[in-house]
């Protein structure tokens, strides 16, 4: 049977430095069995550019190689072929409800999706689908202590200790992701069409 990763799909402004480097974060934290993408709201300004030589640096200081990313505008094709979208901050996430109001219903923060993770634990979702159905209809439930907290905050063109910051908020966010993921993933039947196709970041296997 012919199969395919689950897409995840990470969204900032310019798909220059924080969503890239989500989406190769996750990359190294996940397997085979998903396929994680990133765009921005705002990235039409700066389409093609590489990740912020700044997060570069950083990143490489991790073992990090995001060599050949380029930066691309989010539409709709991209928001429709999404299963899971994870945003910087909630003015993204908005941005994809107006655009496309069906997507809220699995389109999170990057934070918010990490807090809802750890709370909906023990309700022992049996899919991925699932514990993504849990998370949202728990937002109310698990709200953060501050609006703010839900976000990460946009390094560009700010000093250094911004970026570290930033990298250091997604990467505690997708250590209490990844292994959740990992817990309910299942590949599923190929679909026709996958706009993700030249975009994507797909985990090698162990094997």
């Amino acid at each position: 049977m012919t199969t395919s990763p689950f897409r995840v799909l990470v969204v900032c402004h310019g798909n220059i430095s924080r969503s890239p480097t989500a989406q190769h974060l996750l990359c190294a934290a996940l397997d085979e069995r998903f396929q994680i993408a990133s765009a921005g709201v705002g990235a039409y300004m700066v389409a093609g550019r590489p990740v912020d030589p700044m997060m570069a640096a950083l990143l490489e200081d991790r073992d990090i190689d995001v060599t050949g990313h380029a930066a691309r505008q989010l539409d709709r094709s991209i928001i429709n072929d999404a299963e899971l979208i994870l945003t910087m901050e909630r003015k993204q996430r908005s941005w994809i409800a107006e655009e496309t109001p069906r997507a809220i219903s699995h389109t999170f923060t990057l934070k918010e999706f990490a807090r809802l993770c750890v709370a909906v634990r023990d309700t022992h979702p049996a899919s991925i689908s699932a514990l993504i159905h849990a998370a949202a209809t728990n937002r109310a439930v698990y709200p953060p202590d501050n609006n703010t907290d839900d976000d990460i905050a946009d390094p560009y063109h700010r000093p250094t200790h911004a970026y570290t910051t930033a990298l250091d908020e997604i990467q505690a966010a997708i250590n209490q992701i990844a292994p959740e993921l990992l817990r309910h993933a299942k590949l599923r039947s190929k679909l026709a069409r996958n706009p993700f196709a030249d975009f994507v970041i797909t985990p090698k296997s162990e094997n």
